[in-house]
């Protein structure tokens, strides 16, 4: 029976290949940074729709695929919404 898992010796450092998670070793802070469509959907109340429209438009928060999930930098994110925030300070004047 050939097995689909790879080796243990040939994973990375940071993967922890007995539940699939990652450890608090080198490359976590990067996972942790990952969000999928749905979790940029949730922080923005942007349908995931309208997210994949924008992707294919080429505009939107920045986001990429890896493997077969599409996902975005939570800092890229953050950046494109204050970009956003400031384009329309322009046109609305925030009074407080």
């Amino acid at each position: 029976m050939v097995s689909c898992v790879p080796r243990r010796e040939s994973l990375p450092l940071w993967w922890s290949s007995t539940d699939g998670a990652v450890s608090s070793q080198k490359g976590s802070d990067t996972m942790n940074n990952l969000l999928t469509l749905e979790e940029v959907s949730a922080r923005t109340r942007i349908p995931v729709a309208t997210l994949r429209y924008w992707r294919s438009a080429g505009s939107g928060p920045p986001t990429f695929r890896l493997g077969r999930r599409v996902v975005a930098y939570a800092d890229a994110v953050e950046a494109w919404i204050e970009t956003e925030a400031a384009k329309d300070h322009g046109r609305h004047a925030v009074t407080n």
